[in-house]
């Protein structure tokens, strides 16, 4: 398992927008959170990352179909690492391995004011996913590592509703409730709470 550093030093490839049109398809399944979902590829391909409070499940392939990869883990297991608490863009992922294979999927929101000046606050929320390779000694290296796919959200197609708005659980809320705590120390992760 490969946690810690903050997601502030990668670079988020891709575009901004509201869950609507395309991505309003591609909704979790009834009594799961969305944690991101997103059309990818110009809405060729599509990815979704839902949770609940025993589940966190993974989605990749074309919309309208069948996913052609659909992963699951137990929230207490799964490599998730939230909001440092530094900055206006809030981003998170969460990471699931599959065989020799690592995925990661990145939800940012950036939170800025209009640039009219009139104290309105503007979300833009954007994504990506990153496919790894484990190397020689079998280990995939999410934070130093590097991808051998990366994919962008499509403008327009992006749904992550950082931090359960409007009520909503969260991926951290569900950590908490199972007794986990994150630790901002490098390479610890979640851990019991003390």
């Amino acid at each position: 398992r490969s946690t810690g550093g903050a997601l502030g030093h990668r670079i988020a490839l891709g575009a901004a927008g509201l869950a609507l049109g395309a991505s309003a398809a591609l909704a979790c399944p009834q009594g799961m959170e969305t944690f991101l979902r997103c059309t990818l590829e110009g809405g060729g391909k599509r990815v979704e990352v839902c949770f609940d409070r025993s589940r966190v499940t993974y989605a990749f392939g074309r919309p309208g179909r069948a996913p052609e990869l659909t992963l699951s883990e137990s929230v207490a297991t799964v490599d998730y690492e939230p909001w440092s608490g530094v900055g206006r863009a809030k981003s998170e992922a969460v990471r699931f391995v599959n065989g020799g294979y690592g995925y990661q999927v990145i939800g940012i929101m950036d939170i800025d004011y209009s640039p009219g000046g009139d104290g309105e606050i503007v979300t833009t929320e954007r994504g990506y996913l990153q496919v790894f390779r484990a190397g020689a000694d079998g280990r995939i290296d999410f934070i130093d590592g590097t991808p051998i796919a990366e994919m962008s959200c499509d403008e327009e197609a992006t749904f992550f509703p950082w931090g359960g708005l409007d009520g909503r659980l969260w991926l951290d809320e569900a950590k908490q409730e199972l007794g986990l705590c994150w630790s901002h120390k490098i390479d610890i992760g979640w851990e019991a709470c003390r």
